[in-house]
């Protein structure tokens, strides 16, 4: 199975996030910005099934690392969630017009961490 990256600056919902992934099976590489995140996805690239991304992080938000990968053909293919306390509509039509696949908002229940998992993670 290929691993989830996660790109969150909180501790605490890497902690979260990274418990409800694991719980899956899945295995989990944690990124506290978006720049660090990318770097990981540049090494890591064959093995990245999935990503959760938060939007407001330092260094490189969650749309400005949305847009690189994206834009990357290495990296485009890989499913991207928002994962974020952000309800504004104008920002999800965004996240989606650059190829976001969903949108999951803090607080958020495990299984709907999991149900991501399960449709997008691709198995080998």
């Amino acid at each position: 199975m290929k691993k989830v990256l996660l790109i969150e600056d909180s501790i605490t919902v890497r902690q979260q996030v990274g418990f409800a992934i694991r719980q899956t099976g899945a295995q989990v590489m944690n990124a506290e910005n978006g720049q660090i995140g990318l770097d990981l996805l540049a090494r890591h690239v064959d093995d990245i099934g999935l990503i959760f991304l938060d939007l407001h992080m330092p260094v490189l938000s969650g749309m400005e690392a949305l847009e690189t990968i994206k834009y990357k053909r290495e990296f485009s293919q890989i499913p991207v969630f928002i994962l974020t306390t952000e309800g504004c509509q104008e920002m999800l039509d965004k996240a989606r017009s650059l190829g976001a696949v969903g949108w999951i908002t803090k607080p958020f229940l495990p299984e709907t961490i999991w149900e991501a998992i399960k449709r997008y993670l691709k198995s080998e």
